[in-house]
């Protein structure tokens, strides 16, 4: 089927197929689903506010945009996928929401922010999800943890500050083996990579640096296996390590915005 898009709504970016056969994909300012596998056309979604209301923002501009692709999660057999918009909340107003949605397609609101928009996410394996906010310094520059209560359906969402946090720009988490990797964004100078227990998120002073780049370039994704292979991709490199960052290799590509999807 082939299908013409609004294209003042921005690329076609992210996707994730549910184990129901139902389709979802993002423009920055619009979503789609498929619900009759890949023969039907897609249709355009609404989202909602939390309350469950027709969601109407004042200002669209990358409302939808994920920094990372989105990535379903399985808790007590729902399938849910969580994220953060990336978008120009400094130049357009356009809020930094969080959504959060199940396999109906339909993303729902979980927090409207008015500060900065978000970088990763990151996936603790049991009921936490944590969200990196960046491009920024001081108070709000905040890791949001989501915590999901799968009896109730329930989201709590709390911000974990620290010294750290709120002195230079982050771009990149990952959780592994209940490790948190979390790296520094460029216009930070020379971007790190720092490793903690994810129970220490809130204390700068038990992050141990385990990566130091190059001047501007910046860690945007980290992929982690639980056996500590893995690959740092970033501004034109990429890192290679087969032990969680304890020994590694630097390649640079020659490409802008490298990432592992």
């Amino acid at each position: 089927t082939t299908v013409a898009f609004d294209q003042s709504a921005g690329n076609i970016e992210s996707a994730v197929i549910f184990s129901n056969g139902n389709v979802f994909f993002t423009q920055r300012n619009k979503c789609y689903k498929i619900t009759d596998g890949l023969a039907g056309a897609p249709t355009e979604v609404t989202a909602l506010n939390s309350d469950g209301s027709d969601y109407e923002p004042e200002n669209a501009d990358q409302l939808f945009r994920a920094f990372s692709n989105l990535k379903i999660e399985t808790i007590a057999n729902k399938e849910l996928v969580v994220w953060g918009a990336y978008n120009n909340i400094i130049t357009s107003g356009s809020p930094s929401n969080i959504w959060r949605m199940y396999d109906d397609c339909i993303p729902k609101l979980l927090e409207q922010g008015t500060d900065r928009h978000f970088h990763n996410i990151a996936f603790d394996g049991t009921n936490t999800w944590y969200l990196l906010r960046g491009d920024g310094t001081g108070a709000g520059n905040v890791i949001k943890k989501i915590e999901y209560n799968s009896t109730t359906e329930a989201f709590t969402i709390s911000d974990i500050t620290n010294t750290l946090l709120g002195s230079r720009y982050f771009s990149a988490i990952n959780i592994v083996n209940e490790y948190a990797y979390i790296g520094e964004d460029y216009d930070a100078g020379i971007a790190k990579v720092y490793r903690c227990l994810v129970a220490d998120l809130n204390d700068s002073s038990k992050w141990t640096e385990i990566y130091s780049g190059l001047s501007g370039k910046t860690p945007m994704t980290i992929s982690l296996n639980s056996d500590g292979k893995g690959v740092l991709c970033g501004w034109n490199h990429i890192v290679v390590t087969s032990d969680f960052f304890d020994t590694y290799k630097y390649f640079d590509t020659g490409y802008h915005h490298v990432k592992i999807k």
